[in-house]
């Protein structure tokens, strides 16, 4: 009769594998965070610049406070996905 276990080296690789995969996909994730935040922090910078220049209330501004809304959104789902 064959043994119908798995062997502890054989159980050991297939986890190796996965967890391969998964190290990967974590990792694209958090560079696509990176990028979210860089994204992000340069619409606030230019959100703080047309506050100096005195357009506080401009379309531009505007559009800039809902652009870091949604970075920060995206971010959010793609750490959610992570974990």
């Amino acid at each position: 009769m064959a043994k119908s276990r798995l062997t502890p080296d054989y159980i050991e690789w297939v986890l190796k594998l996965n967890a391969d995969q998964a190290a990967r996909e974590i990792h694209k994730l958090n560079e696509a965070n990176k990028e979210l935040s860089r994204q992000q922090n340069a619409a606030r910078q230019a959100m703080v610049k047309l506050e100096s220049e005195g357009k506080k209330g401009s379309k531009e501004r505007q559009n800039l406070k809902k652009s870091v809304k949604e970075y920060g959104l995206s971010i959010e789902v793609k750490t959610k996905d992570v974990w």
